[in-house]
């Protein structure tokens, strides 16, 4: 029986690809676990030194705000993925922000007004951006 050169080149770098495509992901991994490990140092010192930090209205609190930014996390990783660079998302939240304020403080969005408010918030976060 011969053996065929090219294929076992074939095989030898297959292999070698393999190998590299393991030892990428497990720095990706480990580089992840090192975050999570800091984050987790950084909430327990802080909740040493303060002890209302893990608290359910703190923790509700904090996922709160962090829903805005995930939402326009979102969006923005679209907007990147698809090749097109928007860098406008900001303002367009601080826009949207600002008239939904002005909305709010004329109560405005209380009452049976809500489905227009919320048809005006769209629209000029459609044309800001």
């Amino acid at each position: 029986m011969s053996v065929n050169p090219a294929t076992t080149a074939a095989r030898v770098s297959t292999a070698e690809g393999r190998e590299a495509g393991r030892f990428v992901g497990t720095v990706l991994r480990v580089r992840e676990l090192g975050l999570i490990g800091v984050l987790a140092i950084l909430v327990l010192a802080t909740t040493l030194s303060n002890d209302r930090f893990v608290n359910s209205q703190n923790l509700r609190d904090i996922s709160l705000n962090v829903a805005i930014v995930a939402l326009l996390a979102v969006g923005q990783t679209v907007v990147v993925v698809s090749r097109n660079i928007d860098l406008s998302v900001g303002s367009v939240l601080g826009f949207v922000a600002l008239i939904t304020g002005s909305l709010f403080a004329d109560k405005y969005l209380r009452g049976e007004a809500f489905d227009d408010a919320i048809s005006k918030l769209v629209s000029s976060g459609q044309a800001a951006s």
